[in-house]
């Protein structure tokens, strides 16, 4: 891989991480928070789970519409 190649990448990289942070910020806090602390801060649901006083099923479920929200955010920032 080149510098130029190499930067580019990187470039890329910048720009779809600054899209998922605008798409999370549109979450709902509940949302957001799950996901912020299963994917930046690597809890498990269970861990979770007794952060938030609930369950872990009700977590698994609530990270699952997340996501597909964030999908959607992100499908949303896209086309503009």
């Amino acid at each position: 891989i080149t510098i130029k190649e190499n930067m580019y990448k990187k470039e890329e990289y910048n720009e779809k991480e600054e899209l998922i942070n605008r798409a999370l910020k549109k979450l709902p806090e509940n949302y957001r928070e799950i996901l912020e602390l299963s994917i930046y801060s690597d809890y498990s649901y269970k861990e979770i789970a007794e952060i938030k006083g609930s369950n872990e099923n009700a977590i698994c479920t609530k990270a699952s519409r997340a996501r597909e929200r964030l999908r959607e955010e992100v499908a949303k920032l896209i086309k503009y």
